[in-house]
């Protein structure tokens, strides 16, 4: 349908977050069996039978060999021949990072800058919360989960996941992100901005143009593949 290039043109926006895949890795640090083992340590020898759930490709395979291959591909690109453990846990959730989140947003900016001729925006999300969705999830405060799926969509909405005083920073960066959808969604021009940083459009552009946002502030990069 996009290629088509029959679809609404409406200014449009995708956002990914560093470390999308710790609202799905973090499930895998429980004790689900209550063995004293974790749902980690049990991946190790359930591999294939469970990534091609968990990371949502089970339907797109013709064959149990061709999905038993992607499988053994995916798992030597992230921790190659190590077993699944809390130390190379940080690996684990980049690989569903990429594979569930930043690919396929890539993927459909990509499409809606070549095919599509309204304003096309992209940001990335940085700036870990001291209480999350991964910390909410696991009960645990001694890995680094980084910044996790929903870290900034937090910001927006009010929820029971984070702590109810926001940081100085987390407070500016809440106001930005609304005003932020406030303005977008009024704009004549179709023009996106964050605080002090506007946008740079995606269509017709080689690179990407990637808004980066932290709590330092916000900065427009340029990517050949997104970071």
């Amino acid at each position: 349908v996009i290629k088509s290039g029959k679809f609404g043109q409406v200014p449009w926006a995708v956002t990914y977050v560093t470390e999308d895949g710790g609202y799905n890795a973090a499930l895998l640090l429980e004790d689900a069996n209550k063995s004293g083992k974790t749902l980690l340590e049990e991946l190790n020898d359930r591999w294939f039978d469970w990534a091609p759930y968990l990371l949502f490709y089970r339907d797109s395979k013709k064959t149990i060999k061709e999905m038993d291959d992607y499988s053994r591909k995916i798992r030597q690109e992230y921790v190659g021949d190590l077993p699944f453990s809390t130390q190379n846990y940080w690996e684990l959730q980049q690989l569903f990072t990429d594979i569930l989140f930043k690919n396929s947003t890539q993927d459909a900016l990509d499409l809606h800058r070549t095919y599509g001729s309204s304003p096309a925006y992209a940001f990335v999300y940085d700036n870990p919360a001291d209480r999350g969705i991964a910390q909410f999830l696991t009960k645990r405060r001694d890995i680094n989960f980084g910044t996790v799926h929903g870290d900034d969509y937090f910001l927006i909405f009010e929820n029971v996941v984070r702590d109810a005083q926001l940081r100085p920073d987390e407070e500016r960066i809440s106001r930005n992100f609304i005003n932020m959808l406030a303005d977008f969604a009024l704009s004549d021009k179709g023009t996106l901005t964050f605080g002090e940083c506007v946008f740079q459009d995606n269509v017709g552009s080689e690179k990407f143009n990637l808004l980066a946002i932290d709590r330092n502030g916000c900065e427009n990069k340029q990517y050949a593949e997104f970071p």
